[in-house]
């Protein structure tokens, strides 16, 4: 693979980050989107659940991480620099009146 200039990886969800090992091999620059602690969850059962605690190796290996939720941040704050780390949150205000 040859690297370019400028190269980007951007990795949606950190489920495949054990993979991600690759492009910081390569110093491409690598922004992961770490999209919950999934692993934390009984309901994957015990092998999906090591899988995905293996994969929290994104902290390590993504030179940028992003949170969707202020408690992922908090989250990740222990696991990486809090320089390291920007949330984007999203969702939408609460409707409280509207006309019939």
């Amino acid at each position: 693979m040859r690297i370019k200039h400028g190269d980007l990886c951007l990795t949606f969800g950190y489920n495949t980050a054990i993979f991600n090992t690759m492009q910081r091999l390569r110093r491409i620059p690598n922004v992961i989107n770490m999209d919950g602690i999934e692993w934390s969850r009984t309901r994957w059962g015990s092998i999906k659940q090591a899988i995905l605690w293996a994969n929290r190796i994104g902290c390590v290996v993504g030179n940028h991480l992003i949170a969707d939720h202020p408690c992922i941040e908090e989250y990740l704050v222990k696991q990486a620099k809090p320089s390291k780390i920007s949330t984007i949150t999203y969702g939408v205000h609460g409707v409280d009146d509207a006309p019939v």
